[in-house]
């Protein structure tokens, strides 16, 4: 059974890199979903970090900090602070 997984799973890879035609009797394997208990898990972890349930994830602070200090910075190098 996993040999023929992996097999299934190199052949999709070199249909995708290489583009190769998919013959008639060959068939890429089907997208598996993910577990009811894994979309559980995962809302329960993004509600733990201050997600709320019926809203989109807000802004990227880790981004938008580093924005700012990376700006601060030029400023600073450009003013001759540096």
């Amino acid at each position: 059974m996993r040999v023929k997984q992996e097999r299934e799973t190199l052949l999709a890879i070199a249909h995708l890199l290489f583009l190769l035609p998919i013959k008639n009797n060959e068939q890429l394997p089907p997208r598996s979903e993910m577990s009811d208990e894994y979309k559980k898990k995962l809302r329960q972890e993004y509600l733990s970090l201050g997600g709320s349930p019926n809203t989109a994830m807000g802004s990227n602070y880790f981004l938008w900090i580093g924005v700012v200090i990376g700006t601060l910075a030029v400023l600073s190098w450009l003013t001759g602070a540096i």
